[in-house]
């Protein structure tokens, strides 16, 4: 181990702890290192909650997790997003993006963390069961959801899209206005009030609705 990899991995640490469980801490930072990826903790997008994207030109391995999220779904976003990093190393583009073989990387880069030292009981059994047959978004299962979001901090934004009828006015975090409409897999085509623009918006978001 050189000093300038650990000085590195010590820069790395710094920045994860408090965003992640302590216990995952280490095993992130060397993740990081050992595929020489750029992570972004961003601000809240509510279109999603992580990408990932594969080296092109000057740029290499890149991966963004809204830095909104709580410890536990930030966990989760960013072990979903290395699936997508390892499965780009092994086939590049020439399988589906949430396939076979997304489903066993993502399987395989979640079990050091499967632990009650990271996770609560009251998201271990829900997160287990979820990696059975993982879905393109941990977003698109309520149950998991649920689990997850019960260790977001107070907040007025306390309903998710998803519960709000069709055509229900709401505003979200970022402070636009939005009227619900139909709901596309794990998104909803809201329309923005200010603008009249559509936009698909995660149905996992938490959003205040109005009267």
């Amino acid at each position: 181990m050189t000093a300038i990899w650990q000085t590195r991995r010590d820069k790395i640490v710094q920045v994860l702890t408090g965003f992640l469980p302590p216990k995952a801490v280490d095993y992130v930072a060397d993740l990081i290192l050992s595929h020489q990826v750029r992570v972004r903790l961003t601000r809240e997008r509510t279109t999603k909650n992580g990408d990932y994207r594969h080296p092109h030109g000057r740029f290499g391995h890149r991966i963004s997790v809204n830095r909104s999220l709580n410890p536990y779904a930030i966990l989760v976003t960013l072990l979903h997003e290395f699936a997508h990093l390892r499965v780009w190393e092994q086939h590049k583009s020439s399988v589906r993006p949430h396939g076979p073989e997304w489903k066993r990387a993502f399987a395989i880069v979640m079990q050091p963390v499967l632990n009650e030292e990271i996770f609560p009981n009251s998201i271990l059994p829900e997160l287990r069961r979820y990696l059975l047959n993982p879905a393109a978004s941990s977003c698109s299962d309520p149950h998991l959801m649920e689990a997850l979001s019960a260790h977001n901090p107070p907040s007025e934004f306390e309903i998710t899209l998803r519960e709000l009828p069709k055509g229900t006015r709401f505003a979200t975090k970022k402070g636009g206005t939005y009227r619900k409409g139909a709901l596309r897999r794990t998104r909803c085509l809201c329309v923005c009030q200010d603008t009249g623009r559509s936009f698909l918006i995660l149905a996992s978001a938490r959003v205040l609705p109005l009267n």
